[in-house]
């Protein structure tokens, strides 16, 4: 307990621990909401499970792109793309869905949130390698992490 104690001593530690529990509050129901919304309004399970399944697997392809990309000072500018991009995104889901656009726009549409979404726990292990750097917290550090993560 006494290294969990000491990593959270750690000057900045206590904003982004927050900022990175609250932004991960949305992403286990990104899914679910994903595929109420697309069965409630087409009446296919079938059908929701693909678009799901499409942002999930786009989410998948880019993550590690975007995840190297991470470093302490270009976290901002991807922040500053990829969270409007994917918010657009995900918008023009439920307005596509909603009006009952062609199913095709769906996948489009779920395809492109994903590919820009942005790889919270990226960033917060980033934060945390450069808050224990010249300490011996990082396992700590990155122990309370997956904590966190689940």
């Amino acid at each position: 307990m006494r290294g969990y104690i000491s990593v959270l001593s750690l000057p900045g530690t206590t904003r982004f621990m927050t900022a990175g529990l609250i932004a991960r509050v949305p992403i286990g129901m990104r899914t679910v909401g994903t595929i109420l919304l697309v069965s409630a309004f087409t009446g296919s399970f079938a059908l929701a499970g693909a678009v799901a399944a499409t942002m999930t697997i786009a989410s998948a392809i880019t993550a590690p792109v975007i995840g190297r990309m991470t470093g302490r000072h270009w976290q901002s500018v991807l922040i500053f793309w990829t969270l409007p991009a994917h918010v657009l995104a995900t918008v023009a889901l439920v307005l596509l869905v909603s009006q009952q656009a062609p199913a095709w726009t769906y996948f489009l549409s779920a395809a492109v949130a994903g590919l820009v979404t942005v790889p919270i726990g990226s960033l917060i292990r980033t934060r945390w390698s450069e808050a224990t750097s010249g300490t011996d917290y990082r396992p700590s550090a990155y122990a309370l992490e997956g904590f966190w993560m689940n």
